[in-house]
């Protein structure tokens, strides 16, 4: 009975509507716009509402620096402009871009200083601007939200106005997945975010890294690596998802359709606004994409729970 509800509901969130609507999208992965690849300097995307607009991050700097930057490609019909740079202010290190569902508010992180941060070295805090016509308004620090010296990352927004980010501690050895919720510009104090956290401790040979809930809220997509009993660390990172169903959360299990590659990095997934494409990174250098509905379908085929 757990299965059939998995199916039906998985089943029921692929609507004929939207499944004759998304014919366009690939059925398996395939390269999104090559163009803009950058081998070990593509980071996340995310769309405005609209779906006109991508905003991503790159590193700017050398491979092993922290210096990115904010740049924005808009639709022109068939085709995608020339990324370019998005003007915040200054020269500090910009990423992790999330537009509000409204499309008035970028959520960022960066390393410039946040006010009352007195710590020698400024760590990757979390900032906002307003949209003024097609650009953005001086940043202001989201001081509800973020922690001096701690790293703020894997900023999103869902349609339902939450924010969602991980906060990782100043060593590297804690990271916990938080949610706020934008009302009347401003945002509220974040909480744990249970449909997330519930997996860090799951098995003992997975590290779970964090998780993106879906636009609709009827999945989480988590950031899993695999241990190795023979190596000493994890291997690279790969996107699986978990449902929400009557009877809970179902088993997790990778995404297939060639969304994961078992020699590198695949992470950083998000939806566009119209519900056709998942949209990821491989190995910090391209974007790839894949039909949404058919990674759904084939995700209830494969449950092991059936």
């Amino acid at each position: 009975m757990r299965w059939l509800t998995c199916t039906l509901a998985l089943l029921a969130s692929v609507r004929p509507a939207a499944a004759q609507r998304c014919d366009a999208a690939p059925a398996g992965a395939t390269a999104f716009l090559p163009a803009m690849a950058d081998s070990g300097r593509l980071f996340r995307g995310a769309f405005s509402p609209d779906g006109r607009e991508l905003y991503f991050f790159k590193k700017t700097g050398a491979l092993d620096s922290e210096d990115y930057r904010i740049f924005v490609s808009r639709s022109r019909g068939d085709a995608w402009s020339s990324p370019e740079r998005v003007t915040l202010g200054d020269e500090a290190s910009d990423l992790y871009p999330a537009v509000s569902p409204d499309g008035t508010i970028l959520v960022f992180a960066s390393y410039r200083r946040a006010p009352g941060d007195t710590l020698a070295r400024p760590n990757a805090s979390l900032w906002m601007s307003r949209r003024e016509g097609e650009g953005w308004g001086p940043p202001q620090a989201i001081s509800t939200l973020a922690r001096h010296g701690f790293y703020h990352a894997q900023v999103t927004f869902t349609p339902d106005a939450r924010l969602h980010f991980r906060r990782i501690t100043p060593d590297w050895s804690g990271t916990v997945t938080l949610t706020s919720t934008l009302a009347n510009g401003a945002f509220t104090a974040p909480v744990e975010n249970d449909d997330v956290m519930r997996w860090t401790t799951w098995r003992t040979d997975a590290v779970v890294r964090g998780g993106d809930p879906t636009p609709d809220g009827t999945a989480v997509l988590l950031d899993v690596s695999l241990r190795n009993a023979t190596a000493r660390r994890p291997g690279p990172s790969d996107i699986w998802i978990t449902n929400r169903t009557a009877a809970g959360w179902t088993e997790p299990v990778p995404l297939g359709l060639g969304v994961n590659d078992a020699e590198q990095f695949d992470t950083f997934p998000f939806v566009s606004p119209d519900g056709c494409r998942l949209i990821w990174t491989r190995g910090f250098s391209t974007w790839h994409q894949v039909s949404w509905p058919a990674v759904l379908r084939d995700v209830a085929a494969r449950r092991p729970d059936r």
